[in-house]
């Protein structure tokens, strides 16, 4: 049986059908399929959005990185 607040279509089986799932002997409550959705959705999600971020933040402190070596040695910026 599924907790409280679990409503998919991936609960939707057959009475008697048998599937692998996932759960803390401590927590009988938290129970989790053995699927993508239930196990890697947020942690995909999660590290998709850092990915994107992660290029424009390095083409950023490259481009000051670069700007801050130009005052190292003594030329202007935007000479």
């Amino acid at each position: 049986m599924a907790s409280t607040g679990q409503s998919s279509p991936n609960w939707n089986f057959e009475i008697g059908s048998r599937h692998e799932i996932f759960f803390n002997p401590a927590y009988k409550g938290d129970v989790r399929l053995n699927n993508f959705e239930q196990l890697w959705a947020l942690p995909a999600t999660i590290a998709a959005i850092g990915l994107v971020l992660l290029i424009p933040s390095t083409i950023a402190a490259w481009i000051v990185l670069r700007w801050l070596k130009g005052y190292s040695t003594g030329r202007k910026a935007g000479a």
